[in-house]
């Protein structure tokens, strides 16, 4: 059976709008707007977390994401079935984040270990200059 408007299966998934760029629907007439509400102010506090210290915004992300994979690979593996397409993309979001949080990770001690030298540099230069004695220029000598 043809169909005769030409783009019906275009449509397919359009009768409802959406929902785009993680933002949160508004609560329906007659819904609870104050689930809508704290959904909202959830929303808020975790982009100002995230704003205030990506590097630990990033730690929590991780610990949710690997609670959630945890539980969806136990589903999977009680169901006894080979892995869905929806289960192996929360896996490679899973892997593409521990990837991110480990380079975090590395990107962090680098800098820590930076810092520590920096720091204890000015009492080594000192610690050297004492055992040295005084020096004397070299165009002097």
């Amino acid at each position: 059976m043809a169909r005769t408007d030409g783009n019906g299966n275009l449509k397919r998934g359009q009768l409802r709008p959406q929902p785009h760029g993680g933002a949160l629907a508004p609560p329906p007439p007659g819904g609870r707007a104050e689930n809508f509400t704290k959904a909202r102010e959830d929303e808020q506090a975790t982009k100002q977390r995230v704003l205030d210290d990506p590097g630990a915004a990033l730690e929590e992300i991780h610990a949710e994401l690997t609670l959630w994979t945890k539980k969806i690979v136990r589903r999977g593996a009680r169901e006894g079935k080979p892995p869905d397409s929806a289960t192996m993309n929360v896996i490679r979001e899973f892997r593409q984040t521990q990837e991110a949080v480990n380079e975090a990770r590395r990107a962090k001690g680098a800098i820590l270990e930076a810092q520590e030298f920096f720091e204890s540099l000015d009492v080594r230069v000192a610690d050297a200059v004492e055992k040295v004695g005084a020096v004397s220029p070299v165009a002097e000598a």
